[in-house]
Protein backbone atom coordinates (compact mmCIF):
# COMPACT_ATOMS: atom_id res chain seq x y z
CA UNK A 1 0.00 0.00 0.00
CA UNK A 2 1.22 3.44 -0.29
CA UNK A 3 -0.54 5.74 1.51
CA UNK A 4 -0.48 9.93 1.88
CA UNK A 5 -3.27 12.46 2.09
CA UNK A 6 -4.44 14.77 -1.20
CA UNK A 7 -1.88 16.24 -2.28
CA UNK A 8 1.04 13.87 -1.27
CA UNK A 9 2.20 12.78 -4.30
CA UNK A 10 0.86 8.91 -4.74
CA UNK A 11 0.98 9.55 -8.40
CA UNK A 12 4.25 10.53 -8.13
CA UNK A 13 5.87 8.19 -6.08
CA UNK A 14 4.14 5.59 -8.39
CA UNK A 15 5.96 7.51 -11.67
CA UNK A 16 9.07 7.51 -9.93
CA UNK A 17 8.58 3.72 -8.75
CA UNK A 18 7.85 2.15 -12.00
CA UNK A 19 10.53 4.62 -13.51
CA UNK A 20 13.50 2.70 -11.37
CA UNK A 21 11.90 -0.62 -12.19
CA UNK A 22 11.76 0.01 -15.68
CA UNK A 23 15.59 0.94 -15.08
CA UNK A 24 16.37 -2.36 -13.20
CA UNK A 25 14.45 -4.72 -15.76
CA UNK A 26 13.39 -3.13 -18.95
CA UNK A 27 12.11 -6.62 -19.97
CA UNK A 28 9.04 -6.61 -18.02
CA UNK A 29 6.03 -4.56 -18.36
CA UNK A 30 4.46 -2.07 -16.03
CA UNK A 31 1.02 -1.67 -15.66
CA UNK A 32 -0.50 1.54 -14.05
CA UNK A 33 -4.33 0.60 -13.36
CA UNK A 34 -6.37 4.04 -12.60
CA UNK A 35 -10.40 4.88 -13.25
CA UNK A 36 -11.89 4.93 -16.57
CA UNK A 37 -11.72 9.41 -15.87
CA UNK A 38 -8.18 9.25 -15.25
CA UNK A 39 -6.40 7.22 -17.80
CA UNK A 40 -5.81 10.27 -20.20
CA UNK A 41 -4.36 12.45 -17.34
CA UNK A 42 -2.04 9.82 -16.16
CA UNK A 43 -0.78 9.21 -20.00
CA UNK A 44 -0.13 12.44 -20.13
CA UNK A 45 1.58 12.46 -16.81
CA UNK A 46 3.76 9.16 -17.87
CA UNK A 47 4.58 10.79 -21.19
CA UNK A 48 6.26 13.90 -19.54
CA UNK A 49 8.03 11.56 -17.27
CA UNK A 50 9.60 8.41 -19.85
CA UNK A 51 9.07 10.20 -23.31
CA UNK A 52 9.33 7.63 -25.73
CA UNK A 53 11.25 5.81 -23.17
CA UNK A 54 8.75 3.75 -22.08
CA UNK A 55 7.98 2.32 -25.12
CA UNK A 56 5.37 -0.66 -24.87
CA UNK A 57 6.99 -1.62 -21.41
CA UNK A 58 4.38 0.82 -19.68
CA UNK A 59 1.53 1.31 -20.20
CA UNK A 60 -1.77 3.35 -18.26
CA UNK A 61 -4.92 1.34 -18.34
CA UNK A 62 -8.15 1.44 -16.80
CA UNK A 63 -9.87 -1.66 -16.06
CA UNK A 64 -12.27 -1.87 -18.99
CA UNK A 65 -9.51 -1.50 -20.81
CA UNK A 66 -7.13 -3.63 -19.39
CA UNK A 67 -9.98 -6.46 -20.56
CA UNK A 68 -9.35 -5.16 -24.18
CA UNK A 69 -5.49 -5.41 -23.74
CA UNK A 70 -5.36 -9.04 -22.09
CA UNK A 71 -7.98 -10.12 -24.89
CA UNK A 72 -5.83 -8.58 -28.02
CA UNK A 73 -2.73 -9.67 -26.69
CA UNK A 74 -4.43 -13.41 -26.61
CA UNK A 75 -5.44 -13.37 -29.96
CA UNK A 76 -9.37 -12.87 -29.50
CA UNK A 77 -11.88 -10.88 -30.03
CA UNK A 78 -14.71 -9.56 -27.35
CA UNK A 79 -18.51 -9.99 -27.09
CA UNK A 80 -20.64 -6.72 -28.00
CA UNK A 81 -20.28 -4.32 -24.91
CA UNK A 82 -23.30 -3.11 -24.27
CA UNK A 83 -23.70 0.80 -23.15
CA UNK A 84 -25.75 2.32 -21.16
CA UNK A 85 -28.37 2.88 -24.02
CA UNK A 86 -28.51 -0.99 -24.60
CA UNK A 87 -29.30 -1.55 -21.28
CA UNK A 88 -32.14 0.65 -21.32
CA UNK A 89 -33.32 -1.37 -24.20
CA UNK A 90 -33.00 -4.79 -22.73
CA UNK A 91 -34.96 -3.26 -19.14
CA UNK A 92 -37.98 -1.54 -21.27
CA UNK A 93 -38.27 -4.77 -23.47
CA UNK A 94 -38.18 -6.51 -20.01
CA UNK A 95 -40.92 -4.71 -18.43
CA UNK A 96 -43.33 -4.48 -21.43
CA UNK A 97 -43.06 -8.54 -21.67
CA UNK A 98 -43.64 -9.07 -17.93
CA UNK A 99 -45.99 -6.12 -17.38
CA UNK A 100 -48.62 -8.29 -16.17
CA UNK A 101 -46.27 -10.31 -13.29
CA UNK A 102 -45.63 -6.99 -12.10
CA UNK A 103 -47.30 -6.19 -8.43
CA UNK A 104 -45.55 -2.75 -7.50
CA UNK A 105 -44.18 -1.12 -10.86
CA UNK A 106 -46.45 -2.46 -13.23
CA UNK A 107 -48.18 1.27 -12.99
CA UNK A 108 -45.48 3.28 -12.49
CA UNK A 109 -42.41 1.61 -14.88
CA UNK A 110 -43.34 4.40 -17.77
CA UNK A 111 -42.72 7.73 -15.04
CA UNK A 112 -39.62 9.34 -16.26
CA UNK A 113 -36.35 8.77 -14.61
CA UNK A 114 -37.98 5.24 -13.17
CA UNK A 115 -35.83 3.21 -16.05
CA UNK A 116 -32.67 5.74 -15.66
CA UNK A 117 -33.06 4.47 -11.85
CA UNK A 118 -33.58 0.48 -12.39
CA UNK A 119 -30.51 0.30 -14.63
CA UNK A 120 -28.34 1.63 -11.74
CA UNK A 121 -29.89 -0.67 -9.57
CA UNK A 122 -28.97 -3.40 -11.77
CA UNK A 123 -25.53 -2.80 -12.70
CA UNK A 124 -25.01 -1.93 -8.36
CA UNK A 125 -26.84 -5.81 -8.27
CA UNK A 126 -23.88 -6.85 -11.07
CA UNK A 127 -21.36 -5.02 -9.61
CA UNK A 128 -21.51 -6.48 -6.31
CA UNK A 129 -22.43 -9.75 -7.72
CA UNK A 130 -25.47 -10.85 -6.13
CA UNK A 131 -26.95 -13.33 -7.33
CA UNK A 132 -31.31 -13.65 -7.70
CA UNK A 133 -31.05 -16.30 -5.18
CA UNK A 134 -29.77 -13.97 -2.22
CA UNK A 135 -33.10 -11.93 -3.32
CA UNK A 136 -35.05 -14.60 -3.11
CA UNK A 137 -33.62 -15.25 0.55
CA UNK A 138 -34.48 -11.99 1.57
CA UNK A 139 -38.16 -12.49 0.45
CA UNK A 140 -38.35 -15.39 2.82
CA UNK A 141 -36.87 -13.66 5.55
CA UNK A 142 -39.33 -13.91 8.50
CA UNK A 143 -38.87 -10.29 9.56
CA UNK A 144 -39.92 -8.80 5.92
CA UNK A 145 -43.56 -7.73 7.00
CA UNK A 146 -44.00 -4.68 5.00
CA UNK A 147 -46.00 -6.16 1.89
CA UNK A 148 -45.10 -2.58 -0.16
CA UNK A 149 -41.28 -3.65 0.52
CA UNK A 150 -41.91 -7.38 -0.08
CA UNK A 151 -43.58 -6.66 -3.29
CA UNK A 152 -40.79 -4.35 -4.99
CA UNK A 153 -38.20 -6.97 -4.06
CA UNK A 154 -40.35 -9.53 -5.78
CA UNK A 155 -40.28 -7.21 -8.86
CA UNK A 156 -36.98 -6.50 -8.40
CA UNK A 157 -35.97 -10.08 -8.32
CA UNK A 158 -38.64 -10.95 -11.18
CA UNK A 159 -36.62 -7.94 -13.81
CA UNK A 160 -32.81 -8.94 -12.42
CA UNK A 161 -33.45 -12.59 -13.69
CA UNK A 162 -34.73 -11.90 -17.04
CA UNK A 163 -31.98 -9.32 -17.13
CA UNK A 164 -29.17 -11.40 -16.75
CA UNK A 165 -30.99 -14.36 -18.73
CA UNK A 166 -30.58 -11.76 -22.11
CA UNK A 167 -26.74 -10.84 -21.02
CA UNK A 168 -26.27 -14.55 -21.39
CA UNK A 169 -27.58 -14.33 -24.51
CA UNK A 170 -24.26 -12.76 -26.02
CA UNK A 171 -23.38 -9.73 -24.29
CA UNK A 172 -21.20 -7.96 -21.81
CA UNK A 173 -21.36 -5.47 -19.80
CA UNK A 174 -18.96 -4.04 -16.72
CA UNK A 175 -19.18 -6.75 -14.59
CA UNK A 176 -19.37 -9.30 -17.19
CA UNK A 177 -15.69 -8.08 -18.68
CA UNK A 178 -14.25 -8.70 -15.48
CA UNK A 179 -15.24 -11.91 -14.92
CA UNK A 180 -14.20 -13.06 -18.47
CA UNK A 181 -10.95 -10.94 -17.47
CA UNK A 182 -10.48 -12.99 -14.24
CA UNK A 183 -10.99 -15.90 -16.10
CA UNK A 184 -8.15 -15.45 -18.99
CA UNK A 185 -5.81 -14.27 -16.53
CA UNK A 186 -5.72 -17.78 -15.08
CA UNK A 187 -3.52 -18.90 -17.93
CA UNK A 188 -2.25 -16.22 -19.35
CA UNK A 189 1.78 -16.51 -19.18
CA UNK A 190 2.76 -12.87 -19.90
CA UNK A 191 1.46 -12.43 -16.84
CA UNK A 192 3.97 -13.19 -14.81
CA UNK A 193 6.43 -11.27 -16.53
CA UNK A 194 4.22 -8.16 -14.91
CA UNK A 195 4.04 -5.55 -12.30
CA UNK A 196 0.97 -3.66 -11.05
CA UNK A 197 0.58 0.11 -9.70
CA UNK A 198 -3.42 0.82 -8.87
CA UNK A 199 -3.63 4.49 -8.28
CA UNK A 200 -6.87 7.28 -8.09
CA UNK A 201 -9.39 4.76 -6.45
CA UNK A 202 -11.49 4.53 -3.39
CA UNK A 203 -12.27 1.09 -3.28
CA UNK A 204 -13.14 -1.82 -5.60
CA UNK A 205 -15.96 -3.52 -6.50
CA UNK A 206 -16.20 -7.44 -5.35
CA UNK A 207 -15.74 -7.94 -9.77
CA UNK A 208 -12.47 -5.55 -9.25
CA UNK A 209 -11.34 -7.26 -6.28
CA UNK A 210 -11.36 -10.32 -7.87
CA UNK A 211 -8.93 -9.20 -10.66
CA UNK A 212 -6.87 -8.17 -7.82
CA UNK A 213 -7.25 -11.75 -6.46
CA UNK A 214 -5.81 -12.74 -9.72
CA UNK A 215 -2.54 -11.08 -10.05
CA UNK A 216 -1.67 -11.97 -6.30
CA UNK A 217 -2.61 -15.45 -7.08
CA UNK A 218 -0.17 -15.05 -10.02
CA UNK A 219 2.71 -13.84 -7.62
CA UNK A 220 2.58 -10.23 -9.66
CA UNK A 221 3.84 -7.30 -7.61
CA UNK A 222 0.71 -4.81 -6.90
CA UNK A 223 1.25 -1.63 -5.44
CA UNK A 224 -1.90 0.42 -4.26
CA UNK A 225 -2.06 3.90 -3.57
CA UNK A 226 -5.11 5.54 -0.77
CA UNK A 227 -5.93 8.20 -0.14
CA UNK A 228 -5.20 7.92 3.94
CA UNK A 229 -3.01 9.71 6.50
CA UNK A 230 0.26 7.74 7.46
CA UNK A 231 -0.85 5.36 10.21
CA UNK A 232 -4.11 5.66 9.10
CA UNK A 233 -4.90 2.34 7.85
CA UNK A 234 -4.54 0.97 11.71
CA UNK A 235 -6.88 0.79 14.72
CA UNK A 236 -10.83 1.36 13.93
CA UNK A 237 -12.42 4.03 12.23
CA UNK A 238 -15.87 5.95 12.39
CA UNK A 239 -18.12 5.49 9.18
CA UNK A 240 -18.71 9.15 9.49
CA UNK A 241 -14.84 9.55 9.07
CA UNK A 242 -13.97 11.41 5.76
CA UNK A 243 -10.96 8.74 5.27
CA UNK A 244 -13.37 5.05 6.53
CA UNK A 245 -14.12 4.68 2.83
CA UNK A 246 -9.84 4.20 2.08
CA UNK A 247 -9.73 2.91 5.87
CA UNK A 248 -11.96 0.07 4.95
CA UNK A 249 -10.22 -0.79 1.51
CA UNK A 250 -6.79 -0.86 3.41
CA UNK A 251 -8.62 -3.56 5.44
CA UNK A 252 -10.14 -5.49 3.19
CA UNK A 253 -7.01 -5.50 0.92
CA UNK A 254 -4.84 -7.08 4.01
CA UNK A 255 -7.71 -9.37 4.90
CA UNK A 256 -7.39 -10.63 1.06
CA UNK A 257 -4.03 -11.30 1.38
CA UNK A 258 -4.54 -13.03 4.96
CA UNK A 259 -6.91 -15.35 2.74
CA UNK A 260 -4.68 -16.32 0.18
CA UNK A 261 -1.28 -16.79 3.22
CA UNK A 262 0.28 -13.97 0.33
CA UNK A 263 2.58 -11.43 2.17
CA UNK A 264 1.43 -8.05 2.55
CA UNK A 265 4.27 -5.92 2.59
CA UNK A 266 4.52 -2.57 5.50
CA UNK A 267 3.05 0.69 3.95
CA UNK A 268 5.04 3.03 2.31
CA UNK A 269 3.68 6.32 4.13
CA UNK A 270 4.01 9.45 2.21
CA UNK A 271 5.06 13.09 3.70
CA UNK A 272 2.44 15.45 4.69
CA UNK A 273 2.01 18.07 1.82
CA UNK A 274 3.23 21.49 3.06
CA UNK A 275 0.65 22.84 1.71
CA UNK A 276 -3.44 21.22 1.47
CA UNK A 277 -4.77 21.68 -1.63
CA UNK A 278 -8.12 22.21 -1.00
CA UNK A 279 -7.06 24.77 1.92
CA UNK A 280 -8.73 27.48 0.35
CA UNK A 281 -11.56 25.78 -0.66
Amino acid sequence: LILGRAGSGKTEACVREISARLNADPDKQYILLTPEQATFVTEKRLLAAFGGAGGFSVRTLSFRRFVHFVLQARGEGLLPVLDGAGKSLILRSILEERQSELKSYRRVWQRQGFLEQLLLLMDELRSYRIAPEELGRCLAAEDLTWSGFSHKLEDIRLIYTAYLAALGEGWLDLPGELALLREKLEDWPPLRTMEFWLDGFHGFTPAEYQVIEALLEKDCPVNITLNLPAGGELGSMAEEDVFYPPWETAGDLRRLCREKGLEALPPLYLEEPSRRRFAAS
